[in-house]
Formats: structure tokens, C-alpha cells, sequence
């Protein structure tokens, strides 16, 4: 099969979309399959004239460059399907009517909700919020929903509202894969996406170490993320420096956040900043801590680093918002928790520092990760997907 895969990275950081579209990638060739990928990332924006900054910016809600740069992929290599992950900001809507121009059936994978919340994940402050889910996010701007910042909010305002004025998830779209069930019915909700064009398959990683759990010399627990406000780390650490632990604290990451949390952890020896760090390394370190810590306030479209610590072997330690909640078994593969209510998250954090505890949830969340989230499954799950949508080709739908 001939697929042609599209991602744009983020300026801010290597992140959980990004490792679920190269692994992804991958997957695909090592089954067989060619793969052409186009790929853009918003650093392109840096060291640019200010001409260029304005066209960027002016182009965030559709890029003539990409339509023609994908015209020109689609006329040379004939692919069977168009595979989209992120198109923020340098790909946007465009590709979608490129593909629909040429005839070749989409896939869009959906890794948050962007496309119906400027935010990205149904929140405002600390507390959830759907008023835009079902309308054209206007009430996003007027509170700077996106980066705190009114010109900002505006400019994904555009984008999001090209992506649904023109009807495109509905009519240029053959399927929509989004990470967990709660994300299907609110898209469905939404009207963006119609219900049986909703596919629910979660981030896919592949697990190129061939990790096999142990369980010695654990100490501690680990973070792993972007240091963002809605991360929670703020929070973490602040229960950690009540909790009086000695066993130390890692925070693998970085972000806007990262001096204020490291002024707010100042003075404690035992809470480690790590700094951004590969894959491999994010591994060693989930290996070398007793649990996982997504303390998350937002809605987490998945959360891919709990996939990756159930692949370790390790629990997880998640607060009770958004899809978490159904991904992290209470009690069985780690501990769901409110966050915000200070005594009981100290004392989540305090039982899985048991070692008994962590080791017994741990074995179950290994258990979980190769009964749903090994690679082979997923693939077969995936390649079903594409090639459905494939089998649509010369339908009518995409003449």
C-alpha cells in the first residue's frame, strides 16, 4: 500500500504526536508498505524577515504552499490514501482540499480537540469547559484561550474556522481516528465529524528497546511531560514538598514553566529537573522510578507517557480529568485521584511509594499495555483503517 503521511511539529518541544507519527511511520514501512511523508514544523518561523513572519502568520488558516506542495507529491507518487496527523499551523486545511482535488481518500488522525477548543483540551483555567464544543470558538478568543494572547487566539480562531465552515471533516474526510472513546462522542457532539466516520485507536508507540520490566533498585517517582501550566507540575511539586519523602522526584521535560518550577522546588535535594531528553532516556528513567505521575488538569486526549510507562512496567498515578480516567484501572494498574484536593493526592503519592504496591500494579500495567497496546495489534488496527478509506477511492465522494 502507498500511503502518504503529513505532520507538522511544534515550535515549542518533541512531544506525544510526534512520537506517535514516526512510530507510526515506521510501522508502516517495516510492514511493507511505502511511505512518502511531508512534514513541516512551526520552527520555520524562526530566523525568517518580518515579510515572512506576516505570511506565515496571514497563512495560518490556509497555506498555498502546502496545497501545491502536495499537489505536486500526489501527481508524482499516486498514493493510495493521505494519513494526517497535526496540521497546526504550517500545514492547515489546505492539504485536506489538495487531497480532495486529486481524488485520494483521508485519514485524519485527531491527537486533542483544537478543532472545537482553542485551548486544545476543554479547559479554562482549572476547570473544564465545553462552550465552544458545537459553535465557532469566539468565546475563546475574547478570553485568550490559546497562549493567554488576543492576536494569538485569533489566528487558530481562522484556522479552526476554516476547517469547519468548509465542511471539510465531513466531506473530505473518509475516516477520523481519535485516541479514546470520551474523545469519539464529543467530536460526534460537536458536529465537526460525523459519528460513523469515528474510529477510536490509541496513540500508537513502537517499543524499538523490546523492554522487559524489572523491578530493582526502584526509588521515587517521575514526571514526564511539558513543563506547561496544565501539566500540573506546579501542583506535583508542591504536594511532594509536603509529602516529606526522601525517595527523590524526577521531572523529565521542559517548557515555559521550567524556572518558575525550579524556583518553586528550590532548597529540596531530592526533586531532580532532567531537562529535555530522547526517548531512550525517558524509558531509563520511568525504569528507575517505583510509579508515574500525569497530574494533567486539562482533558487529556490520551496521554501517551502513560502507554509508555505501562510498557515499562510501571504504575501510574493520574488525576481524575479528562480520558485519564478510563485508561488508568484504580487500583489495579495504578491510582486515579483528584489533584486538587491536597490530602488525598499526598496520600496516593505515599501509597504506591510501597514498594509491594507499585511492584503488583506495575505487573498489571504491563499486563494492560500487551493485551491493548502492543504494536502488533495496533498496527492491524491501523492498516485495516487506511485501507477502508483506500477502498473508497473513485466512489464519487472525492471526484
Amino acid at each position: 500500500m502507498k500511503i502518504l503521511v503529513a505532520h507538522n511539529g511544534y515550535m515549542s518541544a518533541y512531544g506525544g504526536e510526534d512520537i506517535c507519527y514516526e512510530s507510526e511511520v515506521e510501522i508502516l514501512r517495516r510492514n511493507g508498505n511505502e511511505v512518502i511523508v511531508y512534514y513541516r514544523n512551526n520552527n520555520e518561523i524562526c530566523g525568517k524577515s518580518t515579510f515572512s513572519k506576516i505570511k506565515l502568520y496571514y497563512c495560518s488558516s490556509w497555506s498555498r504552499d502546502t496545497y501545491n506542495d502536495v499537489l505536486k507529491i500526489i501527481k508524482r507518487d499516486k498514493p493510495d490514501v493521505l494519513y494526517v496527523h497535526n496540521t497546526w499551523f504550517c500545514i492547515t486545511p489546505s492539504i485536506l482540499a489538495a487531497a480532495k482535488d486529486m481524488g485520494v481518500p483521508v485519514v485524519a488522525r485527531l491527537h486533542n480537540y483544537r478543532l472545537i477548543c482553542l485551548d486544545g483540551s476543554l479547559r479554562m483555567g482549572a476547570s473544564s469547559c465545553e462552550k465552544c464544543v458545537g459553535t465557532a470558538p469566539l468565546y475563546g478568543v475574547y478570553h485568550r484561550c490559546y497562549k493567554k494572547s488576543y492576536s494569538a487566539s485569533y489566528m487558530l480562531y481562522r484556522y479552526v474556522i476554516t476547517a469547519q465552515k468548509d465542511n471539510y471533516f465531513n466531506e473530505s474526510v473518509a475516516a477520523v481516528i481519535v485516541l479514546t472513546k470520551k474523545m469519539s462522542d464529543i467530536y460526534a457532539r460537536s458536529g465537526l465529524v460525523e459519528s460513523n466516520k469515528i474510529k477510536v485507536l490509541p496513540p500508537f508507540i513502537q517499543d524499538k528497546a523490546n523492554i522487559s520490566p524489572y523491578y530493582q533498585g526502584m526509588q521515587g517517582a517521575c514526571f514526564v511531560g511539558q513543563l506547561t501550566e496544565q501539566k500540573g507540575v506546579h501542583i506535583l511539586i508542591k504536594a511532594w514538598l509536603k509529602l516529606r519523602a526522601h525517595e527523590k522526584l524526577l521531572i523529565v521535560g521542559c517548557g515555559p514553566q521550567e524556572s518558575i518550577l525550579k524556583d518553586l522546588a528550590e532548597g529540596a535535594g531530592n526533586i531532580h529537573f532532567t531537562g529535555m531528553v530522547g526517548n531512550d532516556k525517558v524509558l531509563e528513567y520511568m525504569q528507575s522510578s517505583k510509579y508515574v505521575v500525569v497530574p494533567s488538569l486539562g482533558n487529556e486526549g490520551f496521554g501517551m507517557v502513560v502507554t509508555e510507562a505501562f510498557k515499562c512496567g510501571r504504575a501510574v498515578l493520574a488525576n481524575d480529568s479528562g480520558s485519564l480516567n478510563h485508561i488508568v484501572a484504580h487500583g489495579k494498574n495504578g491510582i486515579v485521584c483528584d489533584i486538587m484536593d491536597e490530602n488525598e493526592f499526598i496520600a496516593s503519592l505515599r501509597t504506591l511509594l510501597d514498594e509491594k504496591k507499585a511492584i503488583e500494579m506495575g505487573k498489571n500495567a504491563r499486563e494492560e499495555y500487551e493485551m491493548k497496546y502492543n504494536p502488533k495489534k495496533q498496527y492491524a488496527q491501523l492498516i485495516s483503517v487506511l485501507k477502508e478509506a483506500s477502498g473508497m477511492a473513485g466512489s464519487g465522494i472525492y471526484d
